[in-house]
């Protein structure tokens, strides 16, 4: 069931138009930049996206220049761990090409105020169903209870419901171009 999911989802991605696609990056990043609780957060935990996904880079830049630590996840003993971000420009191609931080500046789980999650879809309640990996759902384990997350997806990527495994952890809250949801 999973993987007919993942797959759907992929095939939807590749089939948003460009121009549609910006149109709702633009609204995302709108939606994320007016949350309270990122306004409030001082040291935020930001995947970098890839094709077809929400794109964070804006995302990542805009933080930076109003101060906040931003930290990518780097991907060390198949786990992840966050590195600090000071620019796009240090983004480097790590596990399966996907952009990372060089290795630097760490942060333990419990010091991340909030963290933007990746999905290929999300139910409007918080499950989350990524690549398949497994990194964000060990990686979110360890996270304090009061620490603010918000996964990121498209409105197609929207499930009313989708297969939970005792190791799927829940996003807090999810933001699409058209809705923001709270668990």
């Amino acid at each position: 069931m999973k993987k007919n999911l993942r797959n759907k989802h992929i095939c939807l991605r590749r089939s948003f138009k460009e121009a549609k696609k910006k149109e709702a990056d633009r609204k995302i990043l709108s939606r994320l930049m007016k949350l309270p609780v990122l306004e409030k957060a001082e040291k935020i935990m930001v995947y970098v996206s890839v094709k077809g996904e929400p794109d964070t880079l804006k995302l990542i830049e805009k933080l930076i220049e109003s101060g906040k630590k931003v930290y990518a996840p780097r991907i060390e003993d198949e786990n992840i761990v966050p590195f600090r971000l000071k620019n796009t420009a240090e983004l480097e191609p790590g596990l399966y090409k996907i952009p990372q931080p060089p290795p630097g500046e760490k942060v333990a789980p419990e010091n991340i105020d909030l963290v933007v999650v990746p999905g290929l879809c999300f139910t409007s309640t918080g499950l989350r169903l990524g690549r398949g990996g497994g990194y964000y759902d060990r990686f979110l384990v360890r996270l304090p209870e009061e620490t603010a997350t918000v996964g990121l997806c498209y409105s197609f990527g929207i499930e009313e419901s989708l297969p939970c495994e005792r190791h799927d952890i829940k996003v807090k809250k999810v933001i699409t171009e058209k809705l923001e949801r709270r668990k």
